[in-house]
């Protein structure tokens, strides 16, 4: 994992193989991958977990993109994770949603409107 958070070309160059695994049939890669982008965190996650969190047919997986997408720039991040919070088919990923919200933001200061009905 420090090897490719270190080596901008090599994940760059993986990215498309990796979102290919995202929405696979076999849910172990899938999986896997999720995690991955996890742990390398920054912007370039932020496409491809938007796509499995408003795409994916697994209430399961589409959390598991969620909590990833906390890896992600904040100012980045919130508006995805806020989207699924008001707007997912599965009360369960809304609550999830909901729940990053109120853990992960950054400062009340700098969204109170946005955050006032999650709190």
């Amino acid at each position: 994992m420090r090897t490719l958070k270190r080596s901008s070309p090599t994940v760059t160059r993986l990215f498309p193989i990796l979102e290919e695994y995202l929405f696979s049939d076999v849910g172990r890669e899938g999986d896997l991958v999720l995690r991955i982008l996890a742990r390398i965190g920054g912007s370039r996650i932020l496409e491809p977990l938007k796509r499995v969190v408003e795409q994916s047919t697994s209430p399961w997986r589409r959390e598991e993109a969620l909590r990833a997408l906390t890896q992600a720039p904040w100012e980045l991040a919130f508006a995805i994770i806020r989207n699924a919070a008001e707007t997912d088919c599965d009360p369960e990923v809304r609550a999830e949603a909901r729940d990053l919200l109120v853990r992960y933001r950054t400062d009340d200061r700098d969204h109170p409107s946005l955050l006032a009905c999650y709190c």
